[in-house]
C-alpha cells in the first residue's frame, strides 16, 4: 500500500452525496485501500472496527467531520493484502447486514 489517503478532504467531498448515499463503500486503487463512510446518525466506529476486522482488513485512518448543518460523516480508511474489489464488496455487504433493518423487524441489529 502506498500512504493512505487524507480521508478528511476525502469526506468533506462525500458531504455532496449524503442525501442520495448516506453511506459507502469505495476502493481507493492508487492508494491501495478501501474507504468505508456513513452520515446516518448512528454510525459507529465500533462497528466499522468489528467488520473491518472480521473480514481481514486493518484499520489505517479514521475520521469524523461535522457539517454546518449539524449531521456528522464518519469514515475509516482500511487496508488488506488482497484484491481490493473483493474485499470492497466483502466489506459493503457485511456493513449492510450489520447495519440495516432486520427483514422481519425493520429495526436496526446494532
Amino acid at each position: 500500500m502506498t500512504t493512505p489517503p487524507r480521508i478528511i478532504p476525502i469526506l468533506e467531498t462525500l458531504a455532496a452525496t449524503i442525501e442520495v448515499m448516506p453511506w459507502g463503500v469505495s476502493a481507493i486503487h492508487s492508494c491501495g485501500c478501501v474507504l468505508l463512510w456513513d452520515s446516518r446518525d448512528d454510525a459507529d466506529a465500533a462497528i466499522m472496527a468489528a467488520i473491518a476486522s472480521d473480514n481481514g482488513g486493518l484499520i489505517v485512518d479514521e475520521a469524523t467531520i461535522t457539517l454546518p448543518d449539524g449531521r456528522s460523516i464518519l469514515g475509516t480508511v482500511l487496508t488488506i493484502d488482497d484484491d481490493l474489489e473483493d474485499f470492497a464488496a466483502d466489506i459493503r455487504t457485511a456493513y449492510l447486514c450489520a447495519t440495516g433493518p432486520d427483514p422481519g423487524t425493520l429495526e436496526n441489529p446494532f
